[in-house]
């Protein structure tokens, strides 16, 4: 086996473990940070093999602006200790602490697909695999969509799924 059919098969397990991560109750984090971590590898493997050091870093740049975003917005939202809102609203804080903590995992969420979108079109001009081209965009506006009723939510996991039959479906 060579290492490009290796690291196509850790794609793909990656991918598909982020897929199934929101169903699985509590071992659910620990099944998407295998996940990440794999297809983090898989990345780094494909980034080495076609001497492309984009796919990587904007993947890892993407990751780091989404779970950077991700704490941010929790802390936002905690309110208590985290309070931007009190100055304005005296008690009534929470209200725009929510909605601040929502608006920034939203941004962080549209710039980190941003990366994975370019990371994903730096991956199909190496691989010419069109599959990578089109997940990445699928995932970039579905993170835009989120804001629509959900639409990004399901389209988000549509985008990771194809993501894993991308790395299935590629010839090494």
């Amino acid at each position: 086996m060579t290492k490009l059919f290796t690291s196509k098969i850790i794609g793909g397990i990656g991918s598909t473990l982020i897929v199934i991560s929101p169903f699985i109750s509590v071992l659910g984090i620990i099944t998407g940070l295998s996940g990440i971590i794999l297809l983090l590898i898989a990345l780094k493997n494909f980034s080495d093999f076609y001497n492309n050091k984009e796919i990587f870093q904007k993947f890892l740049i993407g990751l780091l602006i989404g779970i950077a975003g991700s704490i941010l917005g929790i802390v936002v939202q905690g309110g208590e200790k985290f309070n931007l809102a009190e100055i304005y609203y005296n008690k009534n804080y929470w209200k725009l602490n929510l909605i601040l903590g929502f608006l920034v995992m939203y941004i962080s969420t549209i710039l980190a697909c941003y990366f994975y979108k370019e990371s994903l079109y730096s991956l199909f001009k190496s691989t010419n695999h069109k599959l990578f081209d089109t997940t990445g965009k699928i995932l970039f506006y579905s993170a835009i969509l989120v804001i629509v009723f959900g639409l990004g939510g399901v389209g988000l996991l549509i985008g990771w799924t194809l993501l894993a039959i991308s790395f299935f479906t590629f010839k090494s």
